[in-house]
């Protein structure tokens, strides 16, 4: 991979080419992009200010365009990449990890089967998790990088990326997640594995602004179009699938936020539809108390995290809840109404200073569950919980160009 640039060397650069582009500009407003989650109205007027020569977001675009050009003289990243336990012979093209929480055993002489600790994270358990999120990094920032910048070397290379993932036979990743969190010694294949694919919320977006692009051909975007519908049909169909249907906890949402995202995504909306229904209140009052705690999530060691993982995947739920004829952000309906109770109970805790009921208190994730809230419900005290946070990290900075705190 080719060295990092400084963001003050990337900014420069940048500034460079804006006032070459400047001479030239179209007086027009940017592209919006078709985006299902991120808001590709603030993402087209944070490219036409910035083409005008604001500098709001300079700091962002840069991280941005740092990381998508060290992407460029990056191989693709495949399933296959990935060596497997030598005990086992699954396909190549199969997506396999194992689960975060399990180590072995010291008790045992080979240390099988696995044992839980839940909270700390097995750096040994990633394998083809560790290359779908750098993965999903590189077609992000990619995409966003084309976007801004309109060089389509960003674009082709993130076409480059998608075919490797998706289409090439030799590379692909077979569509579904039968060996996903294995536990040695107790199982090949967990329905909690489901959850992997979480991030795959940014890396639809991504490919929805990667489509203004002529690098990515329609006829490959149809084909990836079928790879997500065989994924989803997979979650649907598979015992998998099934039994993380159930899922009381934050993999119970996170597996309706993927069925409704991929069906949205495929235009298949008629096979999410079926849990647009009673369950989904159901479900989310049965784990935000009307106070707005989640009891399931705060017994957790790591419960500031979980907690907002699990409002995150709710967001987007009712921010897809619209191609379904609902509104779950109107908090005259039940569903809005505890999911904006489950937002508020943790505003307080935003601010570095309070006092959380455990010594683990990671904000990183507030960010976006803020900025979502402040965005439909308009109240000030989002904002300024905003603006107590620590700064949004290098790694998050594209957060704040696909996401709007205002209207």
């Amino acid at each position: 991979m080719q060295a990092r640039f400084p963001v003050v060397v990337i900014t420069i650069m940048i500034g460079v080419w804006l006032a070459v582009e400047l001479c030239g500009a179209s007086p027009a407003g940017a592209q919006v992009a078709p985006t299902i989650l991120w808001d590709g109205a603030h993402l087209a007027r944070v490219k036409a200010a910035w083409k005008k020569g604001d500098q709001t977001y300079a700091r962002e675009l840069a991280t941005i365009t740092e990381e998508a050009q060290c992407e460029l003289a990056h191989e693709p990243y495949t399933v296959v990449a990935r060596a497997r336990p030598k005990d086992t012979a699954y396909d190549p093209n199969d997506y396999y990890s194992e689960g975060l929480y399990w180590w072995p055993d010291p008790k045992t002489p080979v240390g099988l089967p696995y044992i839980r600790r839940d909270g700390e994270v097995n750096p040994e358990s990633a394998y083809c998790r560790k290359d779908l999120g750098d993965f999903i990094k590189a077609v992000r920032n990619l995409s966003l990088a084309a976007y801004f910048t309109d060089e389509e070397k960003f674009a082709a290379r993130a076409a480059l990326f998608i075919r490797a993932w998706f289409l090439d036979e030799k590379t692909r990743m077979n569509p579904n997640l039968r060996h996903a969190q294995a536990v040695p010694g107790r199982c090949t294949g967990r329905s909690s594995g489901l959850i992997d694919t979480a991030r795959m919320r940014e890396l639809v977006d991504a490919m929805q602004v990667l489509s203004l692009s002529p690098s990515w051909p329609e006829e490959e975007q149809k084909a990836v179009k079928v790879w997500f519908d065989k994924f989803l049909r997979w979650f649907l169909e598979s015992k998998a699938g099934k039994e993380e249907a159930g899922g009381k906890n934050n993999l119970g949402t996170w597996y309706r936020q993927q069925v409704a995202l991929y069906a949205v995504y495929v235009g298949r909306e008629e096979l999410a539809k079926p849990f647009f229904d009673s369950s989904l209140e159901r479900l989310l009052t049965s784990q935000v108390k009307p106070d707005g705690r989640q009891p399931l999530e705060l017994k957790r060691v790591r419960a500031m995290t979980y907690c907002l993982f699990n409002l995150q995947a709710w967001e987007d739920i009712a921010t897809l809840s619209r191609h379904f004829s609902e509104d779950y952000w109107n908090v005259g309906t039940p569903i809005g109404s505890r999911l904006k109770a489950g937002i508020d109970y943790l505003v307080p805790y935003a601010d570095p200073a309070s006092q959380w009921h455990q010594a683990h208190a990671e904000r990183t994730h507030y960010w976006p569950v803020l900025a979502q809230a402040s965005f439909h419900y308009g109240e000030p005290k989002y904002r300024e919980a905003i603006r107590k946070l620590p700064p949004v990290t290098e790694d998050h900075a594209w957060w704040r160009l696909v996401y709007s705190e205002t209207p």
